[in-house]
Order: structure tokens, then sequence, then C-alpha cells
């Protein structure tokens, strides 16, 4: 019987909260959520790029699945981005978009969950709309009749990826845990995070909350409404958003003409269709590779993928252990040295230390600095 490897940590978890406290007096950063100590927080990442670099580019298992999984080493990369990993789908050659076989990642598994890294450029059902392309689930049933998945039983939808939009995906293994992680979906016992990038320069907010109605556009597009009365809102969406500038590395950018030049945390607190795409949008900062929102000066919606990845989920469950699971951001195309990478994850680095406002998540990556430095 497999367990949550989240469960084996309960009483390590107990001891960091004690430790934490005993912590207070040592410097932190401005942000009254940051668990981390600064002389902690500065090699968090730059371990991560290490293990990245050298980890194999199949199988891979996040560090929440240990117990679970039982791979053989222990410490798999986490936020940073990975140069040598593929996105997990093999693609025609007529259409590099189209997946036509899944590669499953696994990012954690116990009884009643599976959740996998979503490559990008896969809907969640079969959508005729692209030639009859076979959606996630979908896909998900083929790697079990190949045998690529080692549960064979059925799987349960419980929340959604934007075809554009790669990373966790949770899936439920019987209609019981369905019930429960859609409860937990909406009513707000989910913490997701997603990092997003955009080759327009930071405007003057450079973080803030976009709320607004989402209303259906044209052309498959959305956009928000905004007015005083929010309650009123039928198809309301709330995003927390934070950015960080990336014009120091346009030098090193595969594409000189539209390099990336903002780095995106988003903290979502509804789950609308293109909600982050259309936030983004909203406050003019278009992501790269987006097929809909950019705009009439963006020449990155020809991009090999749009930029946004789910990168960090934390799950309260009722009579269950909490769950928090990581996934390495898939955005290698985007420079064309180590060092360039190297500093796009310090940038991101310093964006979850001074916002993330999830303690387990931020526990977490704690946990996986002290495994490194030993």
């Amino acid at each position: 019987m497999m367990h949550s490897p989240i469960s084996t940590w309960n009483s390590e978890r107990d001891q960091a909260t004690r430790s934490l406290a005993a912590r207070k007096e040592q410097p932190y950063h401005t942000s009254s959520s940051m668990l981390l100590p600064n002389h902690r927080g500065s090699i968090i990442w730059s371990w991560l790029l290490l293990l990245a670099l050298v980890w194999p580019s199949d199988g891979f298992v996040s560090s929440v699945s240990l117990s679970a999984r039982k791979m053989q080493s222990s410490l798999p990369p986490c936020f940073s981005v990975d140069r040598d990993r593929d996105d997990g789908g093999t693609r025609t050659s007529e259409d590099e978009s189209k997946v036509t076989e899944l590669k499953v990642s696994v990012l954690y598994e116990s009884d009643g969950i599976l959740a996998i890294n979503k490559p990008q450029g896969i809907s969640h059902h079969d959508d005729g709309q692209y030639d009859g392309e076979l959606g996630i689930l979908s896909l998900l049933r083929q790697a079990q009749t190949r045998g690529d998945l080692d549960y064979q039983g059925r799987l349960y939808g419980v929340h959604r990826l934007d075809r554009v939009t790669s990373g966790i995906l949770i899936l439920a293994k019987n209609a019981k845990m369905a019930s429960t992680l859609t409860r937990a979906f909406r009513e707000g016992q989910v913490t997701k995070y997603y990092v997003g990038v955009s080759s327009k320069k930071r405007t003057k907010k450079k973080q803030g909350w976009i709320k607004g109605n989402m209303v259906r556009g044209r052309r498959k597009s959305w956009y928000l409404t905004r007015g005083k009365d929010n309650d009123s809102f039928t198809n309301k969406a709330v995003t927390r958003f934070f950015t960080a500038s990336l014009a120091s590395l346009r030098h090193s950018a595969v594409d000189q003409e539209a390099p990336a030049m903002t780095l995106m945390l988003f903290r979502p607190y509804t789950g609308r269709t293109h909600q982050l795409r259309v936030a983004a949008k909203s406050v003019g900062l278009p992501l790269i590779g987006d097929p809909i929102y950019s705009d009439g000066t963006d020449s990155t919606s020809d991009a090999k993928r749009t930029c946004l990845h789910a990168c960090a989920i934390h799950i309260d469950l009722d009579n269950e252990e909490p769950v928090t699971i990581c996934s390495p951001l898939p955005f290698h195309h985007l420079y064309r040295s180590k060092e360039a990478t190297e500093a796009f994850n310090a940038s991101l680095s310093q964006l979850m230390q001074k916002h993330c406002d999830c303690d387990p998540i931020l526990a977490l990556m704690d946990r996986i600095s002290m495994n490194s430095e030993v």
C-alpha cells in the first residue's frame, strides 16, 4: 500500500515548526510570509539548477514523492529551469504543437492521487478544433495501455490547465477522492503558483491584484471587465501577480528581437479559463508565445511555446495528509548560456522568497536546501 510521502514527514514538520519559532531572531527578508533566513535563501535555487542540469530527462519524480515512487536518487530538481529536459510529448513532424504520444512524468502518487507534469500543447479533453487531437485523459489511457504508467485504474480529472500551459496536473484515482479534491479546489483549500515570461518591459505596476469578470470575446479569446460591484460578477477572476526584470539577460537571449524581459509570478485565487493569460495581457505584459493575447507589436506569438507553467501547489485535504508538489520549469529555450539560465533562476528565487505566502511550499524548499548541503 502506498502512502503519501508527506505523511512520513509529520514529525519532521512539527520539528521544523518549532525550529522556525526559534529562528525568528535571525535576519529575514522584509516579506512577512518569508520563512527562509537570508543566509540560506541565496543557495536554494543554485543547487536546484545544478541538479536540473545533470538529472536524466525521463522518469522525473519530484522531491515529495520519494517513498511512493521508490526512486534511486533522493533529490530531483524542483522549480529551476532544466536546460536538458524535453517537455514530455512526442509531436508530429508536420505540426510541432500536436502531441501524439505522452511520456508521463509522475510528480506525486498516493493511494488516491496521481500528479503529473503536463506538457504544453495538450487540452484536457479530446479537441475536435485541433483535427481530433487527443486530450490529456485519453493520452494517459494510451500510456496505461502501453504499460508506461504503473497505475492502471481509472483516473478522474479534478481541475484543468489551459492547452498552452504546462506543469502540475492533479488527478484522482477514485470517485471519493475526486469529490474531495474538487471541493478543495472550489473552497480555496488549494494554493497554486504559476510562472510566466513576457517580452515586454515591466510597467509601473510591478505587483498587485487583478480582479474582474471574465467575458467571452472573439476568436476563442476572453477579456476582463471591471466594475464597482465585484460581487455581482458571474465569472469572477482574482489573481495576484509579482514581477522581476530580466532586461540584463537580453544579450544571451535566443530571440534578440523579442527577448524575455519580465518574469511573472502568479498566485490565482480562482480558476477561470485563460485567467492568467488575460491577467498578464491586462497589465501590459502578454506572455511570450501566446497565440491569442499577444498584441500587434509582439512578435513572439509564433514562439516555440507559451511561457506559462504551473510550478507549485499545496492542497489541504479534510481528514487526509496535506500534499505539496513542485515542478521544474521548461523554459530552457529562452537562453543560450548556462550563466543566463542561472541568473533567470536567481530572479525566480527572489520572487518566491519575497512573495510566496504558503508556508508548506517554503518549508519544502528549506528541506530540499538542507538535504543538498549534506
